[in-house]
């Protein structure tokens, strides 16, 4: 389900305090003031931090694949 707050054509105006439905209590919308609203755009250490995982398997992986194929390789060129 999408964000409510994504319907409002004044989505952007946040810095003028005019983004409404964020805050949203049992009597309604509440005004979000611009003090309110944190974004991070330097995030590049969490982003490297889950990249780590799927590196550390896909060059497990590599290795493997290597030395399967060098075994395979010295089996096929070997003297029979």
């Amino acid at each position: 389900m999408a964000a409510p707050w994504f319907d409002e054509p004044n989505a952007f105006g946040a810095w003028s305090g005019a983004l409404l439905g964020v805050l949203g209590t049992d009597t309604g919308p509440v005004p979000v003031r611009p003090d309110e609203i944190r974004v991070r755009f330097n995030n590049w250490d969490r982003v490297r931090a889950e990249r780590l995982p799927l590196l550390t398997i896909n060059a497990a992986l590599l290795g493997m694949g290597i030395v399967l194929l060098g075994i395979g390789t010295r089996r096929a060129l070997a003297p029979a």
